[in-house]
């Protein structure tokens, strides 16, 4: 096998992975990227795209500082890559609106909405009759939500082909291979060794969202990351058109602009397994359809299914590996990979 090098070799061509390169190409380094299927392929293309840095695991707490500051890269990022290469990733601003269907839904979503207005969010409490005078779609039951401006929403397929674009433009380039092990001299990072041969390198970053687990042995450090599912249904409604998003205790309904509403989304522990089921098909059905009866009637237009990586603490695992110079992991976001993408990504390539 021959053997080529790079400076700086990743190891992932989800969206973590490419914006680790976006920001390394910033900072005037060009790596190469190696992926084993496709740029996004997975659930970076497939993921709703919902930006909101004031909810989730580990919010309010640890990762909140980095969810705000990759929101505010997100903008940043989105409007540098549409005056480069012309496309839009259909990023935009909207509203987010939490639902409660009950009284008891109500207490935990006041402490939230006072930890949004101490974050700087407008971020307001709405009675029932303000929720359907602005959504009339919802669901009669509703007994109030608490309305949160200024969270984001983007197209993730688009915006990954438009991130491929930019890499692609400052000559980043893709090894489609599969990783076999890393080559080392001595604690020190020296290549990999990859289905298509070996590739020297000086830093190496890890990417590889939920297949991290791997990277255990390879590594000779514990590396706890397992996959975690995800299904999203795909609605056509004709004369929807709705405003904001819209969710309830971890579930959503959001109208996009390729005409269709999104509905989701499933949390499974089912190991690799990426088949999407009549199951998940029904629940999440169901669970839109209290939010918005409505959605009873529409067809179902696509039907995904996707793995994120959860850490075991369900927090991002980020930065150099112990004892392992000049590896640096990035992975464990779970659900808001999407979202803190930019804050994690950036974050690697300064710390490099």
């Amino acid at each position: 096998m021959s053997a080529r090098g790079s400076e700086v070799v990743i190891v992932g061509g989800g969206i973590l992975g490419c914006t680790v390169a976006y920001y390394l190409t910033e900072l005037g380094v060009t790596p190469t990227i190696v992926e084993a299927t496709g740029i996004g392929s997975a659930a970076s293309g497939l993921a709703l795209g919902g930006l909101d840095p004031t909810g989730g695991a580990g919010i309010p707490g640890p990762v909140a500082p980095l969810a705000l500051e990759s929101l505010r890269l997100h903008s940043d990022l989105h409007a540098s890559v549409k005056e480069e290469t012309g496309l839009d990733s259909s990023f935009h601003f909207l509203s987010h609106l939490t639902v409660a269907l009950a009284e008891e839904e109500v207490p935990p979503l006041y402490h939230r909405m006072e930890w949004q207005r101490q974050q700087g969010f407008p971020a307001r409490w709405l009675d029932a009759g303000e929720v359907l005078a602005l959504e009339p779609a919802l669901s009669p039951d509703v007994v109030g939500a608490l309305q949160t401006d200024n969270v984001g929403m983007m197209d993730c397929a688009h915006h990954m082909a438009t991130l491929a674009a930019v890499l692609r433009g400052r000559g980043v380039r893709v090894e489609h291979a599969a990783l076999q092990r890393i080559e080392w001299a001595g604690d020190r990072v020296a290549g990999v060794r990859l289905s298509t041969g070996s590739l020297s390198c000086d830093r190496l970053v890890l990417a590889l969202g939920p297949w991290s687990g791997m990277l255990t042995d390879l590594l000779g450090v514990p590396v706890p990351v397992e996959p975690l599912k995800g299904q999203i249904l795909r609605l056509r409604l004709p004369g929807a058109d709705p405003s904001n998003y819209v969710s309830r205790l971890g579930m959503y309904v959001a109208a996009k602009r390729d005409g269709l509403v999104w509905a989701g989304t499933t949390e499974e522990r089912v190991g690799f397994d990426t088949q999407p089921t009549a199951e998940a098909r029904d629940h999440i059905l169901r669970s839109a359809c209290r939010l918005r009866p409505d959605l009873a009637t529409a067809e179902v237009v696509r039907h995904t299914a996707c793995l994120r990586p959860l850490a075991a603490d369900s927090l991002p695992v980020l930065g150099p590996v112990p004892g392992r110079d000049g590896v640096f992991l990035a992975t464990g976001a779970g659900r808001k990979g999407i979202e803190l993408s930019t804050g994690m990504g950036r974050s690697v390539a300064e710390l490099m």
